[in-house]
C-alpha cells in the first residue's frame, strides 16, 4: 500500500511540476498602454486634447482647428482637405508601437518631421505639401506601426485623408475626427497574440492525441476480435472539436479569408451528430430505435440549414434548437438505460447531472464571489443565454460524459486480459506440473510392478513356514513404500486435475504428506476457467503454505472432493503452525477477514451462489466450500 501511495505522489509532483511549463504562454504578459485618443469611448465625455494640436498646413502656413467639444475639430479650408495632429511623446516603453484606427482613412506618420509610415509612398511626404486620398474600403484590422527605440521626446506627427463630400460628423460637414490613437509595448501585444495561439493549439493538440489514443483503443480491440464500430464515432468527434478549435482562431480568416459556409458552426453541430450516433450505438433495442430517430432527424435539419445558408438564407436559431433539444432527449434515454443496469450509462448520467450541478453552482456563486469586472460578463452571459451558447457549453459536457466510461471500460479489459494471460500462464505451468506428477507415478509403479514377484515369492515362504510375524512386518514395509509414490487425482474434471496436482507435486517437494480420500467431480462446473482457478489456487496456495511452515514431519494436506445433493463440495485440511490462532472454532457463509487469498475466495463464492465454511483446531486447519450445479 505504502508503495502504492508513494507512486500516486511522485506522478502528482511530476504533473504539478510540469503543467505550469505547458501552459507558460497562454496568459499574456502584462499590457502596458497608453490610450491617446482626443475622441473618447462611446457614451464617455470628452476627455481634452491629450496634448495633441491639430491643424492643417498648406506648404507651410499652419491653421490650428477649432475644437467642437465632443472630439471633433472644424476649420478646413476645404472639403477632402488633409489635416495633422501632432504630440510630444513623453511615454517610456519597451518595443513601442503605435496603432491606429484607420478605417477608410490614410495616414502618413512622422517623426520630428521624418517620415516613418505613409500609405502612399508616391506622394510628396512633407508636411504641407500633399493631400492624402481615401480608401474604398474599410480595413479589417488597425492599422500597426513600430516606432524607433529612440522616440522619447520626440514629436510625433499624424496626416490624415477628409471626405471630399465633407460627411465625417452627422450635421456638421466641416467636422474632422482624428482617429484613435493607443500607444503600447510591441512585446505585450506578440505575447497577446502567442497567448492566443497558445489557448487554441494545447486543447486542439490534447484533442488530437486523444484522437489517437480512442483509435488505438480501436486497433487492440479488434486485434482481439472485438470489433467495436462506435470508437471510431468517438474518434471523429475528438477530431471535429479539435477542428473547430483551430477554426475558431481569430487568424484564421487571414489564412483563409471568409469562406462561403460557417465551418465553426459546421463543425459544432457535426460534433454533435457524431454524439448522438455514438450513443444510439450504447442502446438496445426500442431505445437504440429512439435515438436512431431522434439522430436522423439532426443529421437533416443541419444539412437543410446548411444547404439553406449557402443559398442566403438563414436558418441558424432552427438548426441550435433542433440540437440542443436531441441532446437532451438523448440524456432522457439514458436514464431508463441507467435504472436497467447499463454501467456506461449510469456514469453517463452521474457526469452529466454532476456537471449540470457544478455550473448552476458557479453560476449562482461566482456572480457573487468575483470581481465586479469578472462577476459582469457572467451575469450578462447567464442572463442572456440562448440555444446556441448553451449547446457550447453542453457539447463538451456530453464529450467527458461518454469519455471517461469509455476509458473505464477500457482499463476493465485491459487488466481482464491481463489476468486471463496470467490464468494461462498458471495452467500452462500446472499441466507441466501434472504431467511430471504422472511420469513419476508411473515409474515408481512400474519398480513395485517389477519387484511384485519378489515381494510375492517371499510372502508365500514366510506363510509356508508359518512365520507371520516377519510375513505381517513385511506386507507393513510394502504398504509404507506404496505411500511414497506421488498421488495423481483424477476427478473428472480436467481443470481441477491439472491445478490440483501441479501444487500437490510442489508439496510434496517440501515433504508434505498428501491423502486424496475421495476425488470426485462434475465435468463442468458453474465457474468460468479464470474465476475456478482463482478459487481453487488459492485455497490450495494458503494449504500448502501452512503446511510447509508446520514441523517436519507433521506437514500433511488432506483432500476430499465429493458430489452431493446437487452440490459440488471441496475439502481441504492442512497442518498449521502451532502459533498461529487455534482453538475449535466453526464459521459459515463469509470467511473470515484473514488475508486476500480468503477474501477472493469469499468473493467468487458469492458470485456463484455457493457457501463456504473454516475449521480450525491445535494445529489444523479446514476449509469447505459448496458450489450448486444448477
Amino acid at each position: 500500500m505504502k508503495k502504492k501511495l508513494f507512486a500516486v505522489l511522485c506522478v502528482l509532483i511530476i504533473l504539478s511540476a510540469f503543467s505550469p511549463v505547458l501552459l507558460l504562454y497562454i496568459s499574456p504578459m502584462q499590457d502596458d498602454s497608453y490610450d491617446l485618443s482626443i475622441l473618447g469611448e462611446d457614451g464617455q465625455p470628452w476627455q481634452g486634447d491629450k496634448g495633441w494640436t491639430v491643424y492643417t498646413c498648406t506648404e507651410g502656413n499652419i491653421t490650428k482647428l477649432t475644437p467642437t467639444g465632443y472630439g471633433g475639430y472644424s476649420g478646413l479650408d476645404y472639403p477632402g482637405q488633409t489635416f495633422y495632429f501632432s504630440r510630444r511623446l513623453t511615454e517610456k516603453l519597451d518595443s513601442p508601437t503605435l496603432r491606429i484606427g484607420a478605417a477608410n482613412r490614410t495616414f502618413s506618420i512622422f517623426l520630428d518631421d521624418e517620415l516613418i509610415y505613409t500609405d502612399c509612398p508616391e506622394l510628396d511626404n512633407r508636411i504641407g505639401y500633399f493631400t492624402l486620398p481615401m480608401l474604398a474600403l474599410d480595413r479589417s484590422d488597425p492599422l500597426v506601426v513600430s516606432l524607433p527605440a529612440a522616440y522619447q521626446g520626440r514629436t510625433l506627427t499624424i496626416a490624415q485623408s477628409t471626405s471630399a463630400a465633407g460627411s465625417d460628423a452627422p450635421g456638421s460637414d466641416a467636422d474632422v475626427f482624428p482617429a484613435d490613437v493607443t500607444l503600447y509595448c510591441g512585446y505585450a501585444y506578440e505575447s497577446e497574440l502567442i497567448a492566443q495561439t497558445a489557448r487554441h493549439l494545447i486543447p486542439a493538440a490534447l484533442l488530437f492525441a486523444l484522437g489517437i489514443f480512442i483509435l488505438m483503443v480501436f486497433l487492440w480491440n479488434v486485434y482481439y476480435n472485438r470489433l467495436d464500430a462506435s470508437l471510431l464515432l468517438l474518434a471523429l468527434l475528438a477530431f471535429n472539436m479539435m477542428s473547430r478549435l483551430i477554426l475558431q482562431a481569430p487568424f484564421f480568416s487571414n489564412y483563409f479569408g471568409i469562406l462561403p459556409v460557417d465551418l465553426t458552426a459546421l463543425c459544432l453541430y457535426s460534433s454533435a451528430a457524431l454524439l448522438l450516433a455514438f450513443l444510439t450505438c450504447q442502446h438496445t433495442g426500442r431505445l437504440r430505435a429512439a435515438m436512431f430517430v431522434i439522430t436522423a432527424l439532426q443529421v437533416a435539419i443541419v444539412s437543410f440549414s446548411t444547404i439553406s445558408e449557402y443559398q442566403g438564407n438563414i436558418h441558424v436559431q432552427l438548426c441550435a434548437n433542433a440540437t440542443l433539444s436531441a441532446l437532451l432527449l438523448a440524456f432522457l434515454l439514458a436514464m431508463p438505460a441507467w435504472h436497467r443496469g447499463s454501467p456506461f450509462h449510469r456514469q453517463f448520467c452521474l457526469i452529466i447531472l454532476a456537471g449540470t450541478v457544478l455550473s448552476a453552482l458557479y453560476l449562482f456563486f461566482g456572480t457573487q464571489l468575483l470581481p465586479e469586472k469578472y462577476a459582469l460578463p457572467l451575469r450578462y452571459t447567464a442572463a442572456h443565454a440562448t440555444a446556441l451558447s448553451l449547446l457550447v457549453w453542453l457539447l463538451p459536457l456530453y464529450f467527458i460524459a461518454v469519455l471517461v466510461p469509455v476509458i473505464a471500460q477500457t482499463v476493465k479489459n485491459l487488466v481482464r486480459r491481463r489476468s486471463e494471460t496470467t490464468i494461462l500462464l498458471a495452467k500452462e505451468q500446472f499441466a507441466r506440473a501434472s504431467y511430471n506428477t504422472l511420469r513419476i507415478q508411473t515409474e515408481q509403479t512400474m519398480e513395485m510392478r517389477h519387484d511384485m514377484r519378489n515381494h510375492l515369492t517371499v510372502l508365500r515362504t514366510l506363510l509356508r513356514k508359518q512365520e507371520y510375524t516377519p510375513a505381517l512386518e513385511y506386507v507393513d514395509a510394502l504398504v509404507s513404500q506404496s505411500r511414497s509414490i506421488t498421488p495423481v487425482v483424477r476427478c473428472g474434471n480436467q481443470m481441477l486435475d491439472i491445478i490440483l496436482n501441479g501444487t500437490l507435486e510442489a508439496a510434496l517437494r517440501d515433504q508434505v504428506r498428501v491423502e486424496v480420500v475421495h476425488a470426485a467431480a462434475p465435468a463442468s462446473l458453474p465457474l468460468p476457467d479464470p474465476d475456478l482457478t482463482s478459487l481453487v489456487m488459492n485455497v490450495m496456495d494458503n494449504a500448502v503454505r501452512a503446511a510447509r511452515n508446520t514441523q517436519s514431519g507433521d506437514r500433511f494436506i488432506r483432500l476430499d472432493l465429493r458430489v452431493k445433493e446437487g452440490f459440488f463440495i471441496f475439502c481441504c485440511a492442512n497442518s498449521m503452525p502451532l502459533d498461529e490462532k487455534t482453538g475449535p472454532a466453526k464459521q459459515r457463509g463469509p470467511l473470515a477477514p484473514h488475508g486476500y487469498g480468503l477474501k477472493i475466495i469469499d468473493r467468487i463464492l458469492k458470485q456463484a451462489g455457493g457457501f463456504s465454511r473454516i475449521e480450525t483446531e491445535t494445529g489444523r486447519f479446514q476449509i469447505t466450500f459448496a458450489l450448486p450445479l444448477q
